[in-house]
């Protein structure tokens, strides 16, 4: 008799995380946002071994999020940059830097997001898309999008990113670390959605009982849930300031999740921002200036 597949509930950020669910996969972005193109360059910023950089460079190759450069003269690869499908990975990349500046541990004295229009210093601002009001979890409302369904939860077990060490220097690497555990996105996802009982997140992510058990620990050492009572076969969790702040990053993931693996039938989840009533996405604005924040319209400085 064969064992029944679980099933997770169909959403664009599981099928992202499918690609980019991956802590080494995005260092290596970062890197690459940080204007590293040479394969040395990504290794030192990055901090990881060449081996597993080559492994990551072709998968994000493949997964059509970057592209090799010409050849030179003397032939080889000059370097990597981001295809089209890479460079719509920015607000993630912004939203990451965002909670890390407040929540993680970033080197002292470490590089500024500065946005040329205005000149100023900043913080990207997480907004609605309809009003440009900030954004937050608690101001937000979901409907069944047409795209909702269930799906196999296939998965490679990976050690759990969220509680790993540093491998070097990252602009938002403990960001990138629970970005890079997929169970604990999932996690995070059911408590955005209004559930937070243990069977609750077990039934909609369909993590086996110890797996689900340690990403819950992971999460509420790391600071972003925390136990609503006593422990329980029926506990509940909670978010904490920090995994509230963590919600313009899970929104990122989605909308490009949405953009690039959504069904054809359409998203998955519908948001409504209560404070105006519109339906609405993410988008990243200046908060001195009030612009939106693009690839080319920010830079880092010392």
């Amino acid at each position: 008799m064969t064992a029944a597949v679980p099933l997770v509930r169909t959403c664009s950020i599981w099928r992202a995380l499918e690609v980019v669910g991956d802590t080494p996969v995005l260092l290596i972005a970062e890197a690459l946002w940080q204007g590293a193109r040479r394969f040395t360059g990504i290794a030192r910023t990055t901090g990881l071994p060449r081996a597993v950089v080559a492994q990551r460079l072709q998968r994000l190759e493949a997964h059509g999020l970057v592209r090799r450069l010409p050849e030179g003269p003397e032939g080889g690869c000059t370097g990597y940059r981001f295809a089209r499908k890479g460079v719509e990975t920015y607000p993630l990349a912004l939203m990451a830097l965002r909670w890390e500046r407040l929540w993680g541990a970033p080197a002292a004295g470490g590089p500024q997001l500065v946005h040329r229009g205005c000149g100023q210093a900043i913080l990207p601002l997480p907004a609605c898309s309809a009003c440009h009001g900030p954004l937050d979890a608690r101001d937000v409302d979901f409907r069944p999008g047409p795209g909702l369904g269930w799906m196999p939860a296939t998965y490679s077990r990976r050690r759990s990113p969220v509680a790993a060490q540093p491998a070097g220097g990252q602009l938002a690497g403990a960001a990138a670390r629970i970005l890079g555990d997929r169970w604990a996105m999932l996690v995070l996802r059911s408590l955005f959605t209004g559930t937070s009982r243990f069977g609750g997140i077990r039934a909609e992510t369909g993590m086996a009982t110890n797996v689900l058990s340690d990403r819950l620990a992971a999460l509420v050492a790391r600071g972003l849930i925390a136990p609503a009572g006593p422990k329980t076969p029926g506990s509940r969790y909670r978010l904490t300031e920090a995994g509230f702040d963590f919600y313009p990053v899970v929104l990122a993931l989605m909308d490009w999740g949405d953009r690039w693996y959504a069904a054809d039938d359409g998203p998955p989840v519908i948001l409504t921002h209560r404070p105006c009533g519109h339906d609405m996405r993410l988008s990243v604005l200046c908060p001195a200036c009030g612009a939106p924040l693009a690839p080319d319209a920010t830079l880092l400085r010392a």
